[in-house]
C-alpha cells in the first residue's frame, strides 16, 4: 500500500483527505477499509472526513487494504486544530 503521509493536519471545518493506492501482483480485487468509518467515507481512492467546529483533537486511524489472501495496513495520525468559534 502506498500512502505518502503518516500525519495530516487541518483546521476544524476543513476536509481531511487521505489518498490510498495499492496494487496486487495477481491483479486480485483490492478492498480498502478504515477503522473510523463513522467519520470517514471512501470516495474512489480517497478517505474523506468533513470536520466540524467540534472535531479538534488528535486521531489515529488504521487504513487497510485486503485482496482476500493478504492484508497490508498503515496508521495515519490526524491532527484537527481548534478553529476560532465566533
Amino acid at each position: 500500500m502506498n500512502i505518502t503521509t503518516s500525519t495530516v493536519t487541518v483546521n476544524e471545518t476543513q476536509n481531511v483527505n487521505i489518498t490510498t493506492n495499492a496494487s496486487d501482483l495477481d491483479n486480485d480485487a483490492l478492498t480498502f477499509t478504515i477503522n473510523d468509518s463513522a467519520r470517514f467515507g471512501l470516495q474512489g481512492i480517497y478517505f474523506i472526513w468533513n470536520t466540524t467546529l467540534t472535531d479538534s483533537g488528535t486521531f489515529d486511524v488504521n487504513i487497510t487494504v485486503n485482496d482476500t489472501e493478504r492484508i497490508d495496513s498503515k496508521i495515519v495520525t490526524i491532527i484537527v486544530l481548534d478553529a476560532f468559534d465566533s
